[in-house]
């Protein structure tokens, strides 16, 4: 859904998009994360005693979920506060939507990291012509790279200008991904409330650098990521035509 919403392929009003970002903190990082990490507890009960790393992911894991749900309801007492007729433009919690995409990205990062580590060292202590650990590992760590990067590509070479909106403005918002002149480079995305007026900016200088890590965290991870299930899928074809 937010790749059709990023794409204008389908348009959200307020209501629509606030009722999506409820459902998703909601349903996603509550119920669901409730649901799911409770799950893993009971199924990886004895593998936590036997693994300090997994024990120790487990409760990184649930503390970083916990955190994001924290700083995820903050965020809705705040634009219902100050912005409850135009809840999902509210600028007001901008920091804290910000962090929430760094400790996300940060965090998945360091753990995609660590696994694909895992599946090197298990590489390199095993027999080497198993290559779908190889493979995995590398899936893995081009994985993380790419969450890494994109966050670094949108919190870091992003701008944001804020700009006084003219009378009778009403609060919406769009993707625009053009280069404007007067702003000095490519308007990605763009927020109107009745007082301001918010432009998401990549430098115009800094355009070419965004594409080339566009194209980089698009295109590797999952590359890598069909090769390893292929070759998986080959290897557990094999091993069952043994059998049969």
């Amino acid at each position: 859904m937010s790749l059709l919403l990023t794409r204008q392929i389908i348009f959200f009003d307020n209501t629509l998009q606030t009722f999506v970002f409820l459902l998703i903190v909601v349903g996603g990082y509550g119920i669901g994360s409730w649901i799911l990490l409770e799950y893993i507890k009971r199924i990886s009960h004895n593998l936590r005693k036997k693994s300090p790393f997994i024990n120790r992911l487990h409760i990184s894991v649930t503390i970083i979920q916990l955190s994001l749900l924290g700083i995820l309801l903050f965020i809705i007492y705040s634009n219902s506060i100050n912005c409850a007729g135009s809840f999902s433009f509210c600028m007001d919690s901008r920091i804290q939507s910000v962090s929430v995409n760094a400790i996300a990205s940060i965090s998945s990062s360091v753990i995609l990291g660590l696994f694909s580590l895992k599946f090197f060292l298990w590489y390199k202590a095993g027999n080497k012509r198993t290559v779908i650990l190889l493979l995995f590992g590398l899936a893995t760590i081009t994985l993380s790279m790419s969450i890494l990067v994109d966050a670094m590509d949108k919190i870091l070479l992003q701008q944001v200008i804020e700009e006084k909106s003219p009378s009778g403005t009403l609060p919406k918002s769009s993707y625009i991904y053009k280069v404007d002149e007067k702003y000095g480079g490519q308007i990605q995305y763009k927020v109107e409330n009745e007082d301001t007026t918010t432009f998401y900016m990549v430098p115009t200088s800094l355009i070419p650098l965004h594409k080339f890590l566009v194209y980089l965290v698009s295109v590797p991870p999952y590359l890598f990521t069909w090769i390893a299930i292929v070759a998986l899928l080959h290897q557990y074809y094999q091993s069952w035509s043994e059998y049969v």
